[in-house]
């Protein structure tokens, strides 16, 4: 219960698969006791923020928790992680795995003069104090510019820049997408910046996407208002397969409890189809 209100970093467990490595950050809203198995509980996370590239809990041969670099051996290591799949992380390893996770984002270079100008963590604040350095990034974990920028990065990677409606993957002669990473469920309405939320889409069909003008049915066939549609674009879209171009991974495709929620807004409308 400590954990309420705090920030928590996620990783890859090596039992599911994983690499080990650490791949988000997020802050426990509450923790609730799961009602059909006793001594088990539920966190409800918010400001779920996965990471730029995944942290390695173990490189140049040292640990990223204080705890196991403590370890008398690495032999004991794995025993101690027995059943402690939820433990305590020190603020200085918390704040060592954001940097590191987020490292682009702390490049000035990639920021705009707008985003320089708020209190973000870039280069020349590595050598202020530790108090105005953790400040920092903490705000920009919650802060919406960044946060967009993060999840249209990630969106638009799993998509490999394509729309996912069209087709179309266009490049501008300095290899500047054009793609957008569209949020299925809004942030307005709680809607997480994880990719199973999101999808990538051209200006246009983002537009229309956004206004429940297309959606996506559960087999991830394109459904199309015909009647606030323009014919062009309807008939462009008929001559294409019919079905949404989905990533490479099954676990970035576009999740069906988000897409349910928009697919009922859409069908409130007037006549509906398929292609």
């Amino acid at each position: 219960m400590q954990s309420i209100g705090d920030w928590v970093i996620f990783r890859q467990p090596r039992a599911s698969g994983g690499s080990l490595a650490y791949f988000a950050t997020g802050l426990v809203r509450e923790i609730l006791e799961d009602a059909t198995m006793p001594g088990h509980y539920y966190a409800y996370i918010e400001n779920f923020l996965p990471f730029d590239v995944a942290v390695p809990w173990f490189a140049n041969d040292r640990y990223a928790e204080r705890t196991l670099r403590e370890m008398p051996s690495r032999a004991q290591v794995g025993i101690y992680l027995r059943g402690r799949s939820v433990r305590a992380l020190g603020d200085d390893d918390f704040f060592a795995i954001i940097e590191a996770g987020f490292e682009e984002a702390w490049n000035e270079d990639v920021l705009t003069i707008d985003e320089i100008a708020s209190p973000l963590l870039h280069r020349s604040l590595i050598d202020t104090t530790i108090f105005h350095r953790e400040r920092a990034i903490l705000t920009r974990l919650t802060n919406r510019v960044i946060r967009d920028r993060s999840f249209r990065r990630a969106v638009c990677t799993a998509y490999e820049n394509r729309c996912a409606i069209t087709g179309l993957q266009i490049f501008d002669r300095k290899g500047g997408a054009e793609v957008q990473a569209a949020h299925i469920l809004p942030v307005a309405n709680d809607g997480p910046d994880i990719i199973s939320n999101g999808i990538a889409l051209s200006s246009t069909v983002h537009w229309m996407f956004d206004r429940h003008l297309i959606s996506i049915g559960e087999d991830h066939r394109i459904l199309v208002d015909h009647e606030a549609v323009p014919k062009v674009i309807q008939s462009y879209l008929a001559s294409l397969s019919g079905m949404v171009y989905l990533p490479k991974y099954s676990q970035y495709w576009p999740s069906e409890k988000f897409l349910s929620i928009h697919r009922r807004i859409f069908f409130s409308g007037n006549l509906r189809d398929s292609y």
